[in-house]
C-alpha cells in the first residue's frame, strides 16, 4: 500500500524549501536540519514518532550526515518511497508533515492515517526499534 501513498510534489514544496534556502544552500540547510534533529532525539528519542513514514528518509540522510541512529536498521521500501528529488525536498516533506502531526496533538504518536492516490486511507504504524530506548 505504500506505494499507493500521496506524496507532495517538488512544486507544492517550492515555497518552503525557497523559505528554508533564503539563508543558506541547500547542502547547508539539510547539514542544519540533521544536527538539530539529532541533538531533538538525544534529548527526546520518541519523538521520531511524529514524522511518520517520513522518519525512513530522515534516519538515512542522519546515518549519512554521521549521526549515530542505533544500529541504522531501515525500512527500505518505505525510505525509498518517500525520498525525494533531493535530500533538501525530503526534509521540507517532512517537516511538513511533522508540523501537521503536531499541530493535531500527535508528537509521539505512532500510528498514521496516510492519504492513498485513490481517495482512501492506510493506517501505517512505525516502529523503529532503534528508538524505542
Amino acid at each position: 500500500m505504500m506505494e499507493l501513498t500521496v506524496i507532495p510534489s517538488a512544486d507544492e514544496l517550492a515555497p518552503l524549501l525557497a523559505e528554508a534556502t533564503s539563508e543558506r544552500d541547500e547542502g547547508a540547510f539539510v547539514a542544519l536540519y540533521m544536527t538539530n534533529l539529532s541533538d531533538l532525539l538525544r534529548k527526546d528519542p520518541k519523538q521520531y514518532r511524529s514524522y511518520g513514514p517520513w522518519w525512513w528518509p530522515l534516519k538515512a540522510m542522519l546515518i549519512e550526515h554521521g549521526h549515530e541512529v542505533g544500529t541504522g536498521s531501515l525500512e527500505m521500501g518505505t525510505a525509498e518511497r518517500y525520498t525525494l528529488e533531493s535530500p533538501a525536498l525530503t526534509v521540507c516533506a517532512a517537516w511538513a508533515y511533522q508540523q501537521r502531526m503536531i499541530e493535531q496533538g500527535y508528537l509521539r504518536c505512532s500510528e498514521h492515517w496516510l492519504d492513498l492516490d485513490d481517495g482512501e486511507t492506510y493506517e501505517y504504524n512505525l516502529y523503529d526499534s532503534d528508538m524505542e530506548h
